[in-house]
């Protein structure tokens, strides 16, 4: 894995240098890279993944992320190559934390991860906690390792830290791909597993070792099979992408 170091977080018009409080009522995007001597550090997980080194924006909370389109995911522009922009899944309680998409990538980085993510604040994950109204997750300490939850609101100590997929990685899943580990948004859900199997209308991922969030019950695009095993709407898959 290596860092790379590009594009800059901006509020309305107005590139930002390192990490600031979030100004209310005003658009985020991570656009060109306005501060060459200051971009954005990456931890470029694969082809298809990179991850913010560190924070960009303190003082917001999860739903004004969410509002913005951040949760899922919302595609943009950097330096001429189009991403989606999304959050971490991290787990909805301690014990889905240890299959979250950021644990698998704690353990891909192995004994660079103090490196790669140095000790940090606490960041917003895209899950809410199971069964907590209006408390979203958060992850802390050392490399991110440590669970937890908070009421949805501002707090100063918690901060945004985003995932890029590069839009031209996203697959289109075909028996080619059976056996890849994937990471498939929807419109409400955000699902990672393993392919089993293609047909005309659905995926059908092996999931017992993934985390699948969940916000809608009303416009779910999956259903449960048995052994583990689910089948995605092909239709309301809007990214999927090969997951580590």
């Amino acid at each position: 894995m290596e860092i790379v170091k590009f594009g800059n977080v901006y509020l309305d018009d107005d590139p930002l240098m390192g990490d600031v409080p979030y100004r209310g009522n005003t658009d985020i995007r991570i656009g060109n890279t306005a501060y060459s001597d200051s971009p954005i550090e990456w931890v470029k997980v694969h082809e298809s993944l990179y991850v913010a080194r560190r924070y960009l924006l303190t003082c917001i909370s999860w739903s004004m992320l969410d509002e913005q389109g951040f949760v899922y995911g919302r595609e943009m522009s950097i330096d001429g190559r189009k991403y989606n922009v999304r959050m971490l899944q991290v787990g909805d309680s301690e014990e889905t934390a240890a299959a979250s998409e950021w644990d698998a990538i704690i353990k891909a980085v192995g004994r660079d991860a103090a490196r790669l993510f140095p000790a940090n604040r606490p960041f917003h994950g895209m899950d809410k906690s199971h069964g907590k109204e209006l408390c979203t997750v958060v992850r802390k300490g050392q490399q991110g390792r440590e669970w937890d939850c908070y009421v949805d609101l501002v707090e100063p100590e918690v901060v945004w830290r985003p995932v890029l997929e590069p839009v031209d990685m996203r697959l289109n899943p075909g028996p080619e791909h059976i056996g890849l580990p994937l990471a498939i948004r929807c419109p409400m859900q955000f699902i990672r597993g393993r392919l089993v199997e293609v047909t005309n209308y659905d995926l059908i991922l092996d999931c017992s070792n993934g985390a699948i969030v969940d916000l809608s019950d009303d416009r779910r695009a999956f259903r449960r099979l048995n052994n583990g095993l689910i089948a995605v709407d092909r239709s309301q898959g809007m990214y999927v992408y090969q997951n580590i």
